[in-house]
């Protein structure tokens, strides 16, 4: 009886300490600091710094051989554990200067980048043009700050995703960088500014908004746009329709691709792939990495791209394998009051929770979103889907597309279809609350495909019907689309090219005919700019996987993932750092591949000539 009770005790200790252990995140086999270090020299990575803050750990580490062409310096990689304001404040320390630098520099920069990208040239003479950007970086700030502080209070926003920036703010001023200085209305703009800023542009409202803004707006003292009179060339520009909405842009470089089983050469892996060329703002390409998140509260381990200041993710995967990535999507599909939680937050707090595809739809259909995005999303068994998102809603009974039609010329409406025939052949069963949902095995419905020859017609566009089979390209070349969207903009339905029920691929082309509707709205029209080639990028990764079907492997995945590269595709990049050599174009963004089964992520920044970076999660965890 006295060992029975003895062992009974023990039992019960074991589980209470176990229990205390799931409650409080502590982990039950944390690795060593020569555990991480070895972890970090098996990804040619080695450990340059070590820091602390209330018991738990950080290290940066730097590659061995990969650096960034412009600076000279070592790609590095971040690791953190502990609860949100924790990791947080280790990433402060480590990264004190990355972060600043972005919350300065790439946030003073990328605001007009991403929403006036054609005004460069004429910034150098026109006075007016130069006082607006000093009116969108205050606007931006104050009006991203004053939504996300309405929002905050209704639970909209991960708690541990906020309280990760406030350690980050308190980390950088304690850390050993005297001159690096952040504040959190800076990473609240940094990580929720461009949902704000997408959901106004979308709906036609930031012209108007931003010269409201300047009814209050105390201009800087040294700006063109203290004098009264480029105040009110400002406020006439902003109030012009159709001046303002040619100007505001939403990017759409973004693409994305997931395969599994008889597609790998194995035909037992998985892999997903992505490119989020976002512009760089002249900063992202050198501060650019990873961070490995150890969370000791509950929460799944996961390796995150982006940068220092990004609580947010480029791409993330977790433990689970489960993968979460974001393109933009120009979509009257938005909710400028309700902007809600999406991309970049929206994909951590995926990698935080989900331990598969399935959760993480679940996930994100809960979830307040108000701003119109594609989600590549994968997980650790290679279950891959397409999830083409809008406005948060309960059923699909709700979503009107045909609503977003109000404003086009009345002869377009009638090329489109009608009520009767989208409820004929409507895409409910792939509906989950505002998520439209391509799986591996989603069926477009090609009916939709007959309204194109009179929509081509209606643009003055030649019609070849032989393009839109499996393998077709609706557009020749990219500088053919460039061409010819400004006269066709959305106005079409793309087919669904991938047919294999091991393959989905994305660009930043809506394929369900329900959420393509919402892309025609006028708002979205005015943002076609040509350069970006969305239709021709989804054709060709298309193409690229078919001919590589059955053999793709990590290396085959990096290979399809640069199909952009400056030696691949002359001329679609074309801001070469040394002149006459393509390769040292910038990435706007990061590209990465993600081995799903082997939790192991792949990532390049910087410029097409720099290396790759990897990152095999187990070993860290």
């Amino acid at each position: 009886m006295h060992l029975v009770r003895v062992s009974l005790l023990i039992i019960w200790a074991v589980l209470f300490l176990c229990c205390a252990a799931t409650t409080t995140g502590i982990h039950a086999a944390q690795r060593s600091n020569a555990d991480i270090e070895k972890a970090f020299e098996l990804d040619g990575l080695q450990v340059s710094q070590w820091v602390s803050f209330e018991g738990q750990r950080g290290a940066r580490a730097e590659s061995k051989t990969a650096t960034v062409l412009s600076t000279g310096q070592p790609k590095y990689v971040l690791y953190v554990e502990g609860s949100g304001y924790q990791m947080g404040y280790l990433v402060g320390l480590l990264a004190p200067e990355e972060t600043f630098t972005m919350c300065s520099q790439y946030l003073e920069h990328i605001i007009p980048e991403l929403i006036v990208p054609d005004w460069d040239h004429k910034l150098a003479n026109d006075t007016t043009y130069r006082a607006i950007i000093d009116l969108l970086r205050d606007f931006m700030v104050t009006e991203s700050n004053k939504s996300f502080e309405r929002l905050y209070p209704q639970g909209i926003f991960p708690e541990e995703l906020v309280q990760e920036m406030r350690g980050l703010v308190d980390g950088v001023q304690k850390s050993s960088s005297p001159s690096a200085q952040v504040n959190f209305k800076n990473l609240v703009t940094l990580n929720y500014g461009m949902d704000f800023l997408m959901a106004n542009i979308l709906n036609g409202k930031l012209g108007d908004l931003m010269a409201s803004f300047m009814d209050e707006w105390e201009a800087p003292r040294h700006s063109e746009a203290s004098d009264p009179r480029v105040q009110s060339e400002m406020r006439s520009f902003l109030r012009s329709q159709e001046e303002s909405r040619k100007a505001f842009q939403v990017p759409s470089f973004c693409d994305a691709w997931g395969a599994r089983n008889k597609a790998t050469q194995s035909g037992q892996d998985a892999f997903m792939a992505r490119d989020f060329q976002l512009p760089t703002a002249g900063v992202f390409q050198n501060v650019q990495s990873m961070i490995i998140y150890n969370p000791g509260d509950g929460r799944h381990p996961s390796v995150s791209s982006g940068a220092p200041s990004f609580v947010g993710s480029i791409t993330i995967m977790n433990s689970f394998g489960v993968s979460c990535a974001e393109d933009t999507l120009r979509s009257a599909d938005a909710n400028a009051q309700v902007p809600g939680l999406n991309s970049m937050l929206m994909s951590r707090h995926i990698g935080d929770h989900a331990t598969s595809t399935e959760e993480a739809i679940e996930i994100m259909a809960n979830a307040t979103r108000g701003v119109p995005w594609i989600y590549p999303l994968c997980d650790g068994n290679g279950d891959c889907v397409i999830v083409e998102s809008g406005v948060s809603m309960n059923s699909y009974k709700e979503f009107d597309p045909r609503r977003f039609l109000s404003v086009l010329e009345f002869n377009l409406q009638k090329l489109l279809p009608s009520n009767e025939f989208i409820l004929a052949h409507n895409s409910s069963s792939h509906f989950d609350r505002g998520l439209f949902l391509r799986t591996m095995d989603y069926q477009y419905p090609e009916e939709y495909l007959q309204f194109n020859e009179a929509l081509f017609e209606n643009a003055g566009i030649p019609y070849n019907g032989s393009n839109w089979g499996p393998l077709g390209s609706v557009f020749s070349s990219w500088q053919e689309e460039n061409t010819l969207e400004k006269k066709l903009m959305n106005n079409y339905f793309p087919p669904q090219r991938e047919t294999l029920d091991d393959v989905v691929i994305a660009s930043n082309v809506a394929i369900v005919p329900e959420a393509r509707i919402a892309q025609m709205s006028v708002f979205a029209d005015l943002m076609q700019k040509g350069g970006e080639a969305m239709q021709w990028r989804y054709d060709l990764i298309n193409q690229l996987i078919h001919d590589s079907y059955g053999q793709i492997d990590l290396e085959k995945a990096i290979w399809l993932c640069s199909y952009l590269s400056p030696d691949r595709v002359p001329g679609y990049w074309s801001k070469e750092f040394i002149p006459g050599k393509p390769m040292t174009a910038m990435i706007e963004g990061s590209m990465s591949v993600v081995d799903l089964k082997n939790r192991k992520i792949a990532t390049k920044g910087g410029y097409w000539c720099d290396d790759w970076v990897t990152i095999q999660l187990m070993n860290y965890i």
